[in-house]
């Protein structure tokens, strides 16, 4: 009994040991609620580090994985490994993860940044010193003054990867991976003229660890695809960059800037020309979605696209002369980097900048559009006011563009008009500085004068079958005409055109007034060419304030037709059409087939489809071609699956096609008449009854 005893005692002291030490292990297994990051040194010089990182609650599986937020140039991860290369730019801040391995949605971050001064910069005073960059492609260079390289032919400064037509690197190319700071002078008269030179420009390549900045370039580039003014591939960073170089590309895609840009540009100009064979799109930053461009501008006028490659104009970077010449476009940018100032272009600043005598900027602060004669009381009268800027004499004259019989502006600003003025007439006051002759600004408002009760009186369909479509007498063609009310062509085949039955070429010469009115659910069509609404809006011929609305069945018509007419010489203005247009080919257009008028403050809901396709043709939302005046005339991009006006790419024109928010903008409309349109913020523009 007494043995029985002891062992009964042993087995109680081995369960009472065991179940404290279970009590000690309570936690073991435990969920991951937390990560701890235990470095405590956040600055760090090139080289590598380990990241170490606690899982919480203790006792918690304290698996971890590491990754580095972004790509930041020059530092890596290999497991909890940190590396930053020797060529990380100093002062680089990166952001270090670590995330449980058990459960992936418990993770910390630390910020840490780079200590890593560059070795003294190279100073550069010549073209052969710029040259030789290429022999060290790692190093930190400075220019001293302008370098100007004689406009002799050009070998880029690294190579660049080359790709197959899959975008698989056939050939790996070294580009330049050091810093180049160009103190702001100016790398001048750079020439490559080498019609088959592929991914090629100042730089073949600039790797992740590049940097160019604070450097202007000027010069020409005659190049084949995916080449740019400053480089063809940019992996790195260019920015505080004032580019200037006419691109001519033999194939396409071509940039001012960057060829493919994959890596940041940034507060950086480009203003010269570029363009492609065949039509093709010439652009400021092109290539791969992967890159960034931050508070960077275009020249609207001198490149079609912001971003190439199928990428429509982007208003953010494309700018106008005047965008790009006012300092408020620029207020992102350092202004110890840059001069900016109203009138001008800014300018990098270098050592002994002495800033350049501000120009005369004269500034019209009216908005009005337009004056109506025929008012209550009538606006016969105008005051121009404005403002003069950077002169120590604010005086100006007044003058007008062109002698308009029955108006005068006064030396006070003062301009006046008779009643017996025409309608439509289009008057512009000249305001010349008296300092500074060679700065003006101009002004232009339009004259209303139209009197409905002098028109002829178009009712019903019957009624422009009478008077325009079934006439033989040219004449008809000279007078004016006023709809007076909505027109419901529902049960109505429209095949014929306005002027179809006269001698000549059939153009209209008149007024035809929609006074706000619709033609609804118009639909037909004509196989033969050259259909339209009107046959030809000839010299002198207006259409205005009208709303045409085709029915589901679409129009169909022929070659070099369109809704309005196949040929505009006149004016188009205050027009809306929407529906769906079907055309046999490619000559097919929203307004006017070809434009050498002026069509201004119309919208456009049209869908110009070719070929019995379902699909929109994405170009002639407007015109096929145009050799006059197209302004403010928007387009709905999402409703028409438009992206450009015409047959091919006009940068300018091409930023009226606009998103349906856009299209819903009140701003949009700033330059239309109020008293012709319904502006509703969050709405579309309508026509309101005269």
């Amino acid at each position: 009994m007494k043995k029985l005893k002891v062992v009964l005692s042993l087995l109680l002291c081995v369960l009472l040991v065991s179940a404290a030490a279970c009590g000690e292990k309570t936690n073991e297994g435990a969920a991951p609620q937390s990560v701890v990051i235990n470095n405590t040194q956040t600055t760090v010089k090139p080289g590598s580090f380990d990241i170490d990182a606690t899982i919480l609650p203790a006792g918690a599986d304290q698996r971890y994985n590491v990754s580095v937020i972004g790509a930041p140039n020059g530092v890596t991860v290999s497991g909890k490994t940190v590396t930053v290369a020797e060529t990380t730019e100093d002062k680089l801040e990166f952001t270090v993860k670590a995330v449980s391995l058990l459960d992936l949605t418990v993770s910390a971050t630390k910020k840490f940044t780079v200590d890593n001064p560059p070795a003294p910069a190279q100073e550069i005073r010549t073209a052969e010193e710029f040259s030789a960059i290429r022999n060290d492609l790692n190093g930190n260079y400075i220019l001293m003054n302008d370098i100007d390289l004689g406009g002799k032919p050009w070998e880029p400064i690294g190579t660049a990867d080359m790709e197959d037509n899959s975008g698989h690197i056939v050939s790996v190319g070294v580009g330049f991976a050091g810093r180049l700071n160009g103190n702001g002078y100016t790398v001048k008269n750079f020439l490559y003229d080498n019609g088959d030179g592929e991914v090629v420009g100042l730089f073949g390549q600039i790797e992740k660890t590049g940097i160019v900045e604070k450097m202007g370039l000027q010069g020409t580039l005659t190049a084949s695809k995916w080449s740019g003014g400053m480089v063809g591939i940019n992996h790195g960073t260019i920015r505080n960059c004032f580019i200037d170089v006419t691109v001519t590309g033999t194939s396409f895609p071509m940039s001012a800037v960057a060829g493919n840009n994959k890596g940041l540009v940034q507060n950086t100009l480009a203003v010269g020309k570029v363009t492609c064979p065949d039509g093709k799109d010439g652009a400021a930053f092109v290539g791969s979605t992967d890159g960034q461009v931050e508070h960077s501008f275009a020249h609207l006028g001198n490149i079609p696209y912001a971003y190439g490659w199928g990428k429509t104009s982007d208003l953010s970077v494309s700018k106008t002369e005047n965008q790009l010449k006012s300092a408020e476009t620029y207020s992102s940018w350092d202004p110890e980097i840059w001069y900016i100032a109203n009138g001008m272009y800014p300018l990098l600043r270098y050592e002994g900048f002495v800033p350049p005598a501000a120009e005369v900027l004269i500034t019209v602060n009216n908005t009005e559009k337009s004056l109506n004669l025929r008012a209550e009381p009538a606006e016969n009268s105008l005051q121009i006011d404005y403002t003069v800027a950077n002169a120590e004499d604010d005086s100006v004259t007044f003058s007008l563009k062109e002698s308009v019989a029955g108006v005068s502006v006064s030396g006070t600003g003062l301009l006046e008009i008779s009643s017996s003025v025409a309608d439509n007439t289009r008057v512009t006051v000249v305001i010349t500085s008296v300092q500074d002759p060679s700065k003006f600004a101009e002004y232009t408002v339009k004259i209303n004068n139209f009197d409905p009760n002098s028109a002829i009186t178009i009712s019903s369909y019957q009624d422009m079958l009478t008077y325009l479509v079934n006439t033989d007498d040219a004449t008809d063609l000279t007078k004016n005409y006023a709809i007076s009310a909505d027109i419901d062509l529902s049960d109505v085949f429209w095949s014929g055109m306005i002027g179809a039955g006269t001698e000549g070429d059939g153009a209209f010469t008149g007024t035809f007034d929609g006074r706000g009115h619709t033609l609804k659910n118009v639909a037909g069509g004509n196989a033969a060419a050259n259909f339209g609404l009107f046959k030809k809006i000839g010299e002198g011929g207006e259409v205005k304030n009208l709303a045409i609305e085709i029915r589901a069945e679409r129009m169909y018509v022929g070659n070099d037709s369109a809704v309005l007419a196949s040929v505009n010489d006149g004016l188009i203005e205050n027009v809306m059409v929407s529906g769906e247009i079907m055309g046999t080919n490619a000559n097919v257009a929203g307004f006017v087939c070809l434009n050498n008028g002026t069509i201004r403050n119309s919208v456009s809901f049209v869908k110009v489809l070719q070929s019995e396709s379902t699909e929109p043709a994405g170009v002639n939302a407007v015109a096929k071609t145009n050799d006059g005046t197209i302004e403010n005339v928007f387009v709905d991009k999402e409703v028409t699956g438009a992206s450009h006006l015409l047959s091919a790419a006009d940068a300018a024109l091409d930023a009226y096609c606009l998103a349906s928010a856009e299209m819903k903008s009140a701003a949009t409309y700033a330059d239309f008449d109020q008293t012709v349109w319904t502006i509703t913020e969050g709405q579309y523009p309508a026509l309101k009854t005269l």
